[in-house]
């Protein structure tokens, strides 16, 4: 770990106040260092957009994709699993493009909804107050074992690694297309088994989200703390940068 170079950045269990206590750690050793660590509060030097850069940059990719394949979001159904920072944004997200979201889990189950799940109060319900999805009202309580066999054309695993695989679910999925939004959620054997049943994944590699924020939204950041862009430069630079 070092000041501009092995730059720590939240993941899953972590968030801006952890990131904060790294940075405190870190600076009590070497002085304020604020660009040591990225995904800290704006109070301590974080970047405008950081909370929600990696799930906009999820939903992105879909936009790119729906435009590429003909498959529009707009009234497309999406089965979303995890409702962490990245999760919940690709959800709201997608909700805002006019897409159904119809279930969403956490680690303790969630909701189905064939008609769309009301996602900005699911979003205040479930990422904000970290209460369980399956507690909020307006859909049928669901595992996290069923939601894999629900048709949609939008799946997106968005919590842990290697939950589709040949043994649970690759020869059962019903959907369009497999949006990766969480590191590693496919197995390679399963990504195999999905493209000889013509299910496309789009990877998390392949978005490179994960790669283009820390730096990007870094620099970006300041920028914008500086007066010299607004928050809204930050998101339209990031969707530039994503769509090349």
């Amino acid at each position: 770990m070092q000041n501009l170079r092995d730059v720590p950045a939240p993941d899953m269990g972590t968030n801006a106040q952890v990131m904060a206590w790294l940075l405190d750690e870190y600076s009590a050793r070497a002085g304020y260092t604020p660009a040591a660590v990225t995904g800290k509060p704006l109070a301590l030097g974080g970047s405008l957009g950081r909370e929600e850069a990696t799930g906009r940059g999820v939903v992105y990719t879909m936009e790119e994709y729906a435009r590429d394949f003909d498959l529009p979001l707009k009234g497309s159904r999406g089965v979303h699993q995890g409702v962490g920072n990245v999760g919940a944004h690709v959800a709201t997200f997608a909700h805002q493009l006019g897409a159904k979201v119809i279930a969403v889990t956490d680690v303790d189950g969630g909701l189905h909804n064939d008609a769309g799940l009301d996602i900005p109060p699911l979003f205040e319900h479930a990422y904000r107050q970290r209460r369980p999805v399956a507690d909020f009202k307006g859909g049928e309580r669901i595992t996290n074992d069923q939601i894999w066999r629900i048709p949609c054309e939008w799946l997106v695993p968005a919590a842990l690694g290697g939950v589709i695989n040949k043994d649970a679910n690759a020869r059962t999925i019903d959907c369009k297309v497999v949006v990766e939004a969480a590191n590693s959620p496919t197995t390679p054997i399963a990504d195999k088994l999905l493209e000889q049943r013509g299910t496309p994944t789009v990877s998390k590699i392949k978005q490179e989200t994960k790669l283009a924020e820390p730096l990007a939204l870094m620099a970006l950041g300041w920028l914008a703390r500086e007066g010299q862009i607004t928050v809204v430069k930050v998101k339209s630079s990031l969707q530039v940068s994503l769509r090349r």
